[in-house]
């Protein structure tokens, strides 16, 4: 049985991983904004589950991050897993994405992801042991236009996963990355961190609402078609966390869509780096 703390619970994949986990004997620490207020609901539903604590953290701010992860570890005494899934989605074309809002998405994709690292990391290694799971997606490696700064900020959760993995492993502590392809789920739902400056987007005449336009078009058929169960995702973590330390993957695509695709393409990346990696470091 292991202690999980999992980032971004109160909807979506966050909330399927924590009832995923319970179901299998862990206990959990479920972490999500406003607690109190919007996602009171969400945070009372989860608490009710056996072996389930939910705290209020917030992947952007600094002083949230430690407060609920020294809460964690005074009430489990230990973190076993980490789960980087809290993230935000974001659309637009990019030329209008002021800076600004760039950082703004980029502050809890990314930076996010890099705060919780930074406060489990000296107890994983102290104790030799400890796994991180980050939640990133299939276009953090393949892109598509009018989700550039998303897409951007989950091939860097890719590179500091990716990273990790060199730098940890003479630790104990594990990286790997469970990579969804296109589900149903509540983040594309939500208001998001999408491009600001409506006049740049109006220069380009109408060229962003066709594009807006014929992706929902394809990305709604595709899931009318293949119905994405976004249980794969959290059945895909459960299995990362009770598989034997050394055996799990580095890159854990799940796509209901694209399936073998996907598996294979990743796969042929995992070749591609190896050979580079053999080329310079022998």
């Amino acid at each position: 049985m292991s202690v999980i703390l999992v980032t971004g619970t109160s909807t979506g994949f966050g909330k399927l991983i924590v009832k995923t986990l319970v179901q299998k004997g862990h206990q959990v620490a479920a972490t999500m904004r406003d607690v109190a207020g919007k996602n009171a609901d969400s945070a009372k539903e989860l608490s009710q589950l056996a072996g389930v604590k939910v705290y209020d953290l917030d992947v952007s701010k600094d002083d949230s991050v430690q407060k609920a992860v020294q809460q964690c570890f005074a009430d489990f005494g230990k973190i076993d897993v980490l789960v980087n899934n809290a993230g935000v989605y974001g659309g637009g074309l990019t030329e209008a994405y002021s800076i600004a809002q760039v950082q703004a998405m980029f502050d809890i994709n990314v930076y996010g992801v890099l705060r919780m690292v930074k406060a489990v990391l000296p107890s994983m290694r102290k104790q030799k042991e400890g796994l991180l799971i980050h939640v990133s997606s299939m276009i953090g490696m393949f892109p598509f236009g009018g989700a550039t700064p998303y897409c951007a900020s989950k091939f860097a959760v890719e590179g500091i996963s990716l990273g990790l993995a060199q730098e940890l492993k003479p630790t104990g502590v594990e990286s790997v990355l469970v990579e969804p392809g296109l589900f149903p789920t509540e983040i594309f739902g939500k208001t998001g961190i999408n491009a600001d400056e409506a006049d740049t987007l109006a220069s380009y005449g109408g060229l962003w609402e066709q594009m807006q336009a014929g992706t929902q078009e394809t990305l709604g058929g595709l899931m009318q078609k293949y119905e994405p169960n976004p249980q794969s995702i959290a059945n895909k973590v459960a299995e990362l966390v009770d598989m034997p330390k050394g055996t799990r993957p580095l890159q854990n695509p799940v796509c209901d869509i694209s399936k073998n695709v996907a598996v294979e393409s990743v796969k042929a990346i995992g070749e591609a780096a190896g050979k580079w990696y053999a080329t310079y470091f022998g």
